[in-house]
């Protein structure tokens, strides 16, 4: 018997279960994907890798630092992150960013967020 793996379709909002979503982003095929969970339904993306991409994204990683040192603002930008709502929720925005009070909430080591014990980010981008 040989083992299949069953590659789901990029870029297209697929119906499925919480638990059928995990199943599939533990697939190692999509290691380097982002993945989305909301209402019954999960997408998956590959993530662009092309230059235009990458210098966009460190140009507003770059501003937002500066804007906020500038002002005194405490704040913790994260890159490509995983949050998730167990059962309901999974998101993984490009650059996110907790502010303030909120700059050092989550602890390090944690792997994914987990938003049923942490409050969702104060800016997503």
């Amino acid at each position: 018997m040989t083992n299949l793996q069953i590659r789901i379709p990029t870029d297209t909002w697929v119906s499925a279960t919480w638990d059928e979503y995990l199943q599939t982003i533990e697939n190692p095929i999509y290691t380097k994907a982002k993945s989305y969970y909301y209402q019954g339904k999960f997408r998956i993306e590959m993530p662009p890798v092309g230059y235009d991409h990458a210098s966009d994204h460190s140009l507003i990683s770059a501003a937002l630092g500066i804007f906020c040192s500038l002002k005194n603002i405490d704040s913790n930008g994260l890159i490509n992150c995983s949050y998730r709502k167990i059962g309901t929720q999974e998101v993984q925005p490009d650059i996110s960013y907790y502010i303030d009070d909120n700059s050092n909430i989550i602890p390090r080591g944690t792997s994914v967020v987990d938003l049923d014990t942490y409050p969702s980010p104060d800016l997503v981008i």
